[in-house]
């Protein structure tokens, strides 16, 4: 939605492709044991950064006599103050579970952050993200122009409002400078630290200001778009690092949820990141054990979408929504179709395949009763969930601004969305449950 701009989210909850399993080699990278040594070992420490290092290949001359010592944990604040090649810089590393459209790799003292798909068609794009302190490594093949950028970043700026949850559940929301749309946003942390004068708004009608960007000189840009506009390539011209982010394209809640260690490797926060997201995922899982036992008989229908200039929109039977719904213990009225984007049709069509749905959900979201609904299209009023009063829309969490946390908060934590449609279906398997995301619409 409010990020990767122009999906008609406020219409219609769809979901796009599956994330390509383009592989990716770093052949070309020279191995970090032959980068030069200082003569004397010694003792790698943290030291505040008060400047971005300038790249290079030649080591940091280390403190004499000092004993060599392997660092305990990634440093998230500062740089290395004293370089030693044999030292791994990133004892704690991060392995992805389920998402597929991004890699990270780790070498001692830099990662190679492979984003496979950065957008729909789009070729991989590989950034190099070295550690403060350390030398930039030769780079080569396909590395060779690839950008490197110094980690622990120091700011950044977001283009979609789900870039920013990750933000507050590492706690380096200190680093936001920047934004794409402030109306879009619901997070009260980030609205306070806007209130504070912390963040600027860079493209308001949707237009990046590439002056305010390059003035600003984020440490990266982090993009979510339908693929590159000049405005990008003018940034990355004028050196501002260009990071783009493909969670949207991941086919499964998990596997969106999963980028919060994407962002994390920008923080060297993997450590954090991957507890949480444990946490995440034991949650999301426990749920669906309960859901599992329920027989086919008792298992509602649940149709989706709803029409657009002659089009009804509904999510494809193989989409994120649709898992979501199956590990609700619900049956898709499409689950016999295979996209994971969404199903075009007319309304006709979907009035003989959902007629008698029990569960409407992801409806219009700008309704908020049945006449609503009813005043959309009369057509509408001939499906059985218009009639019981089983309409419900995830517009639950909108702000005064029309902000909505579901197409924010919602995509790193699907545990919670998950939690929601439970109660909706099955009310019984989450007694006293309070819907974060979800209403049901009153008659007026």
């Amino acid at each position: 939605m409010f990020g990767p701009t122009g999906r008609l989210i406020v219409v219609l909850s769809t979901v796009v492709l599956l994330g390509l399993a383009a592989a990716f080699t770093t052949s070309g990278c020279s191995d970090p044991d032959t980068a030069a040594a200082p003569a004397t070992k010694s003792v790698s420490t943290q030291t505040t950064r008060t400047a971005t290092p300038t790249a290079s290949t030649t080591p940091t001359p280390a403190p004499t006599a000092a004993a060599l010592q392997q660092p305990s944990a990634n440093l998230t604040d500062g740089c290395v103050d004293g370089f030693d090649a044999e030292l791994d810089y990133f004892p704690s590393k991060s392995s992805l579970d389920i998402a597929s459209n991004f890699s990270i790799e780790y070498h001692r003292h830099y990662k190679i952050l492979t984003v496979k798909e950065p957008f729909a068609g789009g070729s991989p794009k590989s950034y190099v993200l070295v550690q403060c302190g350390t030398p930039t490594p030769q780079l080569d093949g396909d590395l060779a122009d690839a950008p490197v950028l110094q980690v622990p970043i120091e700011t950044i700026f977001t283009q979609s409002t789900t870039h920013l949850p990750p933000l507050v559940e590492l706690g380096h929301l200190e680093a936001l400078t920047g934004v794409s749309q402030k109306s879009f946003i619901s997070s009260q942390p980030v609205l306070d630290r806007i209130a504070q004068g912390h963040v600027v708004e860079f493209a308001p009608n949707f237009e990046i200001d590439t002056e305010l960007v390059i003035e600003a000189a984020p440490s990266v840009l982090m993009a979510s778009d339908v693929g590159p506009s000049q405005a990008h390539d003018t940034l990355a011209n004028a050196g501002v690092d260009v990071l783009w982010n493909g969670e949207w394209l991941e086919p499964t809640p998990l596997g969106r949820a999963e980028w919060l260690k994407m962002m994390a490797t920008l923080f060297n926060e993997e450590s954090r990141a991957n507890r949480q997201f444990q946490d995440i995922s034991d949650t999301y899982a426990g749920m669906v054990e309960r859901t599992a036992a329920i027989p086919e008989n008792r298992r509602p229908t649940v149709m989706t979408g709803l029409e657009f200039g002659g089009i009804f929109y509904a999510s494809g039977g193989k989409s994120f929504a649709v898992q979501l719904i199956n590990d609700a213990g619900a049956t898709y009225v499409w689950s016999d179709d295979d996209g994971t984007s969404s199903i075009e049709t007319d309304i006709e069509t979907q009035l003989e395949r959902a007629v008698d749905a029990d569960f409407w959900i992801n409806a219009g979201a700008f309704w908020h009763t049945l006449s609503d609904v009813a005043n959309a299209d009369r057509r509408y009023t001939n499906f059985k969930p218009y009639k019981t009063g089983q309409v419900w829309t995830n517009n639950l969490a909108l702000n005064e601004a029309g902000a909505n946390d579901y197409f924010e908060r919602g995509v790193t934590r699907p545990d919670l969305v998950l939690a929601d449609l439970i109660s909706i279906f099955h009310p019984s398997l989450l007694a006293g449950h309070e819907p974060l995301f979800y209403k049901q619409l009153p008659a007026q």
